[in-house]
């Protein structure tokens, strides 16, 4: 299955372009100018977030998968990390998986258990003030994050993921007010049951000129 959001919207809830879901704006989140035609711009300090409920289609589970998101942050936080696209309900119950940025120049995807713990955790260099293709991506039981097509950091999943606990949450984690982003996001594609290869990411990511899923 695909879920893809395009965030082309200059305000209000955004639709999927394929997946027949829509996100709901919370705070009003803005628009900017993205990777391809418009993107969500959030500030933290409005605690803006675009949000759905528990779905399966987000729900990554115990197949394999392609995350892929362009993120541009324009201010990095004093705190320690802060929400990209997660599946996570931090800091009360219901965690399934996160793509954060953690101060001063890491992306770092996590997916946790039914107990809330992690079972995988894998770091990859990216900067701010400038657009970065993240792809993640599960083969077997193996996770690889790559930024902007290089070569990808990667890790092990050591137990069983949890599913079907945890809203869908766009530039924030969960609900802590500590945990939500300044900048952008745009293009978010979630492929469940296909991961894709070094020539797939790079072929995604156009040498940063970016495309829109499937092209």
């Amino acid at each position: 299955s695909v879920v893809y959001f395009a965030l082309d919207e200059a305000s209000g809830n955004r639709a999927a372009l394929i997946g027949g879901l829509t996100l709901t704006d919370n705070n009003t989140v803005g628009s900017t100018t993205g990777i391809l035609s418009n993107a969500a711009n959030f500030v933290a300090a409005n605690s803006e977030s675009l949000s759905h409920a528990n779905d399966a289609a987000f729900s990554i589970g115990d197949g394999d998968f392609t995350l892929r998101v362009w993120v541009n942050l324009s201010a990095i936080q004093t705190n320690n990390d802060f929400g990209i696209i997660t599946m996570d309900n931090y800091p009360t119950a219901g965690r399934e998986w996160h793509l954060l940025f953690v101060v001063p120049a890491t992306v770092r995807f996590n997916m946790q258990n039914s107990g809330g713990a992690d079972i995988v955790a894998v770091s990859q260099t990216m900067g701010a003030s400038a657009w970065h293709h993240v792809v993640v991506t599960r083969s077997g039981a193996d996770i690889s994050v790559y930024v902007d097509a290089g070569t990808p950091a990667t890790g092990t999943i050591a137990g069983t993921p949890n599913t079907g606990a945890a809203t869908f949450r766009v530039g924030t984690l969960g609900t802590g007010t500590s945990y939500y982003m300044n900048g952008a996001v745009d293009e978010i594609a979630i492929v469940k049951g296909l991961a894709w290869d070094a020539a797939q990411v790079a072929y995604d990511y156009n040498a940063g000129a970016g495309r829109r899923y499937p092209d």
